[in-house]
């Protein structure tokens, strides 16, 4: 149906209760002046003209406001036909004769063009025709004499006809059938866009030229640790706490802007949770075609901000950069030495002295022994960051290992005067006995002595015990060299991490022997303690569950 917009059609029906409270304070101002009869009856308000004002006083307020949400025009129209009955309710009861309610009437048939020429039309056929019936003697006559009612009748009629050519220009076109399935696709599409975006696990933020945020996912929330709903029309500048990562999110999105081509990035980001994070973002640009002044561009009005969280990947090879570096300089230091030592064993003049040639191909074969071990760590880091470590599964006896071990590095003792000593606590006849990989057990007992040795100073001591207690065998590696502080403890265990102080400093190393010794025992689900003093000695201890199985140990 035809009508003018929503918001006219509500302030009408609120007037006409504005005219239902007009009624009500006359009908009480009447009773409180004690008027006349006569006064009373010219004005026609009687308890049951209140009835219907009251009626509708409470549709409009009450039942109108839930009606209008579906049927606009049904909702206005029941209100108008209530008030045209009231108008002519009290039109009768005054006797015909009131000119106000007479000239009000035709208003209110004016204001009826709001809601389409079908109401004006029917009123004015209604009122001609009860003015024909009471002229036959079919209703009541009025006392309103035959010339008046022709002259305020046609009042009405031209008042109808000029309210609907008068409103007939702010209608609102109806939703045709083409507009209503256009509606319909566009908030299918919607929905599914809407559904793809959720779906995706990347952050997406879709900005405007002057920065607001207009659209923005739930992983990007979620990533940024933002409320969706107040990061939404807001600049996206003022999301991400001050830092240079900000700086560069900021330039990405901006050069895309100002340049209309995709950029990408890589940054580094502070969530609202305070979490650090590298990540990729993509923007690219929103085109719009325009038409100024008989001219069509293509310009700018947005941008997709594409973000995705790499910072497990980034921080990998920024590991693999760090371990490639270092592992490069580490064996830069050995080869030169090797390279020096033969050298020098190659040169005539020692060449004539036995003992110095003996003596700098041994210093070359140790650097090889060096070399050797620095590459077999190597070899080991990379096996494990490419999940290709071999460990195997068989009864070890743990006493005969540790002895092995121990027999390998007398000399290095004896050369610091440092005595070595081997210790079992006995708990029962049994043997400790675990099930673990023979090979990668004496590395794990290899970098441990190596370290107690390389760190205690020359007479001091380094003690070696193995126990089984709480079916766990235990393996413990005392010294009493420089001990470690407190504050670098936790960073015993991390690649290329050796103890940073003056006496310590000149010990050689690759820093890879603790790292690799945890790797190996968490690999055997064992654990590794240190217990460390600083000026008194540090003891390593690890810890195996020990095996039920007592038969073939592997020593």
């Amino acid at each position: 149906m035809q009508h003018v917009k929503k918001q006219w059609l509500t302030r009408f029906a609120l007037g006409l209760v504005g005219l239902d409270i007009v009624i009500f304070s006359v009908y009480g101002l009447l009773q409180l002046l004690s008027t006349s009869d006569d006064m009373r009856s010219r004005w026609g308000i009687t308890p049951a003209i209140l009835t219907i004002v009251g009626i509708h006083a409470a549709y409009v307020l009450i039942v109108f406001p839930f009606l209008r949400k579906k049927f606009e025009w049904l909702a206005t129209i029941i209100s108008v036909t209530m008030y045209a009955i009231l108008f002519a309710a009290i039109i009768d009861t005054s006797g015909n004769t009131n000119l106000y309610y007479r000239f009000g009437y035709a208003v209110l048939v004016f204001l009826m063009g709001m809601i389409g020429p079908f109401a004006p039309i029917a009123t004015i056929a209604l009122t001609w025709l009860v003015m024909v019936f009471a002229y036959v003697g079919v209703v009541t006559p009025t006392n309103a004499s035959v010339l008046l009612n022709l002259a305020i009748n046609s009042v009405v009629t031209i008042g109808g006809l000029a309210g609907w050519l008068f409103f007939r220009k702010y209608y609102v076109a109806p939703r045709d059938a083409r507009s209503a399935a256009l509606s319909r696709l566009l908030n299918q599409t919607q929905h599914e866009t809407n559904a793809i975006l959720e779906s995706i696990t990347d952050g997406v933020m879709i900005i405007t030229t002057g920065g607001t945020v207009r659209v923005l996912n739930e992983s990007a929330a979620a990533m940024f640790a933002l409320n969706r709903t107040d990061a939404l029309k807001q600049d996206y500048r003022e999301l991400f706490p001050a830092q240079t990562g900000a700086t560069t999110l900021d330039t990405t999105i901006t050069s895309c802007l100002e340049s209309g081509e995709t950029i990408q990035n890589v940054c580094l980001l502070k969530n609202h949770d305070g979490r650090e994070f590298y990540v990729d973002i993509v923007a690219s640009p929103i085109y719009q075609d325009t038409h100024e002044e008989s001219i069509e561009k293509t310009q700018v009005v947005g941008t997709v901000a594409v973000l995705r969280d790499v910072d497990q990947k980034q921080r990998q090879e920024q590991s693999q950069k760090d371990f490639v570096a270092t592992a490069s300089h580490e064996m830069r230091t050995p080869v030169a030495a090797i390279n020096g030592f033969i050298e020098l064993a190659l040169s005539p003049a020692v060449r004539q002295d036995d003992t110095k040639l003996i003596a700098y191909l041994d210093k070359a074969h140790q650097t090889i022994d060096h070399l050797s071990d620095l590459l077999n760590h190597l070899l080991l880091v990379s096996q494990s960051e490419e999940n290709a470590l071999q460990i195997a599964s068989e009864t070890v006896d743990v006493v005969a290992v540790t002895q092995l071990v121990l027999g390998e590095f007398s000399s290095m003792a004896k050369q610091k005067h440092i005595a070595l000593s081997f210790e079992q606590e006995q708990t029962d006849d049994q043997k400790p006995l675990i099930t673990a990989d023979n090979q990668q057990l004496k590395q794990i007992l290899r970098n441990l002595v190596s370290n107690a040795l390389k760190y205690t100073p020359d007479n001091g001591r380094v003690s070696v015990q193995v126990k089984q207690d709480n079916q766990r065998v235990l393996i413990s590696v005392a010294d009493t060299g420089q001990g470690i502080a407190p504050d670098q403890i936790s960073e015993l265990f991390q690649k290329f991490h050796r103890v940073d102080n003056s006496k310590t400093r000149e010990v050689g190393g690759s820093g890879l022997g603790l790292y690799i010794t945890k790797l190996l025992v968490d690999a055997m689900q064992g654990t590794i303690a240190v217990d460390s003093t600083v000026g008194q000695g540090s003891t390593f201890t690890v810890s195996f569950p020990a095996a039920h199985d007592q038969a073939a140990p592997v020593a």
